[in-house]
């Protein structure tokens, strides 16, 4: 699972493209990421940048985004799966 992202530019976290989870979703609202969706703040969760410098855009990922990664190292790869499962899981 990801969500677009809005991260502040006080936040002094990691983002990458190597998601580590080594923080709760609701730390990182406190941070200054803000999350398209509503979810657990308890959730463990990390941020992801994709995209070029003029194209960029973060995203908040999370368990089974890292078990993706585990299978290829891509964050690309990582995402389009991600995408492909929360569009066929939609109604």
């Amino acid at each position: 699972m990801a969500s677009p992202a809005t991260v502040a530019s006080h936040y002094s976290g990691s983002i990458g493209q190597n998601p580590k989870l080594t923080r709760t979703l609701g730390e990182l609202i406190q941070l200054g990421v803000t999350p398209e969706a509503r979810l657990p703040g308890q959730l463990k969760a990390a941020v992801l940048e994709l995209g070029g410098d003029q194209d960029s855009c973060c995203w908040v990922v999370f368990h089974n985004f890292s078990v993706i990664m585990r299978y290829n190292h891509s964050p690309l790869y990582a995402m389009a799966a991600s995408e492909l499962s929360q569009e066929l899981a939609a109604p």
